[in-house]
């Protein structure tokens, strides 16, 4: 398996230290963690990112406005929203999990090796 470069952006550092061990242990680069909408948005700028895991309670912009953001540039991020708890889903598309349910990690980890294929192929 191709391995992707990702971004995970988080407030909360357990959250951004589970995440991106997850992924690593996966094979993928990790080229980032972020703590704010502001440095996530820089990092996927100045990097060639393939995937951008962002929790929706980042300060000042949420993680769905950086989804559309990264969804909208020349040359697309994909994105994963961290979305805890009421169940309502962001408008538009995009990939939300909930990190607080079980098999969130599954679930990461499944729509991350789905991208490979398609960003080693293009």
């Amino acid at each position: 398996m191709q391995k992707l470069r990702v971004v995970v952006a988080s407030g909360d550092d357990a959250l951004c230290a589970r995440t991106s061990g997850l992924l690593k242990n996966r094979g993928h680069l990790v080229v980032k963690q972020c703590a704010s909408a502001i440095e996530t948005l820089e990092a996927c700028f100045e990097e060639t990112v393939d995937l951008a895991v962002v929790d929706e309670e980042l300060p000042s912009i949420s993680g769905t406005n950086i989804a559309e953001i990264l969804r909208d540039l020349r040359y697309p991020v994909s994105t994963v929203v961290l979305m805890r708890g009421d169940g309502r889903s962001p408008e538009g598309e995009g990939h939300v999990l909930d990190p607080t349910r079980e098999g969130f990690e599954a679930a990461l980890l499944n729509f991350a090796d789905s991208l490979a294929p398609r960003r080693n192929a293009g």
